[in-house]
Order: structure tokens, then C-alpha cells, then sequence
């Protein structure tokens, strides 16, 4: 099978990155662009990982007949939360999962009622 993801993707969930407001911190670094220059794309989407606010970790890869499953994980408020991508290429697989936790709705606040009141 043939490689999927190319160099331009990983720039495109850059820029999608830097564009969040929920990720104000996030720096494009000189290893990222290493890596990209030496064609390591996985290593590259683990690499941007890293510098997410909360930082995003590889939780598990496995490959079910062509395709892989990759999950990425982080601590939300001492929470552990997790998000899967799917795709024949192990490197979108893991960009899938990590473009994917950016959209995971943050969990109310505990103090926080079912009404949205605070608890007494």
C-alpha cells in the first residue's frame, strides 16, 4: 500500500491548529520540519501532538485487515479522554485521531449542574 498522507496535509492540520483559539500556545518548531524534510510522517503527526495544549499522546495502533486504528489520548481535568482514526495508512490514521480531539467538547465543570447552576 502505498503512502497517503503527504507533507502538504500535515501543513494543512498546522494551520488548522494555529487558527484555534483553544490552542493560542501551539509553535510551529524546527523539528517538526526536520522530520518532514526527512519524509517521517508519523513521527511528524507525533510531533505535533506533543505541542497541543493538553498535549495529545499515541494511546494505541493496531491494524485490523488493511486498515489501521490509532488512538491518541490526553488528560482533560485529571480525566483520561481518547479519540480513534481510521484509515489503510498508519500516518492518517494517527493524523485522523489527532485532528479529531480537537473537536471533543470539553467535560462541564464538576461544580456545574445538569441546568448549568452552580452546585450549592
Amino acid at each position: 500500500m502505498a503512502r497517503v498522507l503527504k507533507e502538504h496535509h500535515i501543513w494543512l492540520a498546522v494551520r488548522i491548529i494555529e487558527e484555534r483559539e483553544d490552542q493560542s500556545q501551539f509553535r510551529r518548531h524546527r523539528r517538526l520540519r526536520d522530520l518532514l524534510e526527512a519524509n517521517a510522517l508519523l513521527e511528524a503527526v507525533l510531533e505535533l501532538g506533543a505541542h497541543l495544549q493538553p498535549t495529545r499522546h499515541p494511546w494505541s495502533m493496531g491494524r485490523s485487515g488493511d486498515r489501521w486504528r490509532c488512538r491518541v489520548a490526553w488528560s482533560d481535568r485529571g480525566n483520561l479522554r481518547r479519540c480513534v482514526g481510521r484509515h489503510d495508512d498508519l500516518a492518517a490514521a494517527m493524523l485522523i485521531a489527532l485532528l479529531g480531539s480537537l473537536d471533543r467538547r470539553q467535560r462541564r465543570p464538576k461544580e456545574l449542574s445538569k441546568r448549568g447552576e452552580e452546585a450549592a
